[in-house]
């Protein structure tokens, strides 16, 4: 969206780590593994990890002693170089009765509605399954109902995936640097 309101502007797409600083950037969402970084950066098991080497002052916790799992859930898009695409992290999965929900996901998939503007997916304790998913909506039509948003998911998603609460809103709420709070 930043690139549609100022389109003469360069815009990359940089990641990095509390633990190792600034470590790629990219154009668009997809990140390749320089040459100089290949053995310092491995996808396992679709998560991103990195080598201790990068790390300055860092005390674990390490995988065999050498990696550090970054909690980044990353897809493969080629193995020669590494190239992936962030897909989320590991800590913001909800645990609903035993199975991990992305929130990302679920947002993506409400935001693909044309009478939704935005919207927030998070987890609340629950007695029963440990957590249950809940849902901020930001509607274009105020008619727009909340079984009518829930026929739409049920037609993309897993039941599991589909909000036990949904709420309307006028904003969705997010921290001092603009993620989506999800607490």
């Amino acid at each position: 969206e930043l690139g549609r309101i100022v389109p003469a502007a360069s815009l990359r797409n940089l990641y990095a780590s509390t633990e190792a600083g600034s470590l790629l950037a990219c154009d668009g969402e997809v990140f390749a593994v320089p040459p100089h970084l290949a053995d310092v950066i491995v996808v396992r098991e679709g998560r991103l990890l990195l080598h201790r080497r990068l790390m300055a002052e860092f005390d674990g916790p390490w995988i065999d002693g050498e990696w550090y799992d970054s909690g980044d859930r990353v897809e493969l898009t080629g193995e020669r170089p590494l190239r992936f695409r962030l897909v989320g992290r590991e800590a913001d999965c909800v645990n609903v009765g035993g199975h991990k929900v992305d929130p990302l996901e679920v947002e993506r998939r409400l935001e693909a509605h044309p009478a939704v503007a935005a919207a927030r997916v998070f987890g609340r304790k629950n007695s029963v399954s440990g957590q249950i998913l809940c849902a901020d909506v930001v509607s274009r039509n105020p008619l727009l109902a909340e079984a009518d948003l829930r026929a739409y998911l049920g037609a993309h998603l897993q039941a599991v995936k589909i909000p036990r609460f949904i709420r309307f809103v006028t904003e969705t709420e997010a921290t001092r640097s603009g993620k989506r709070l999800r607490a």
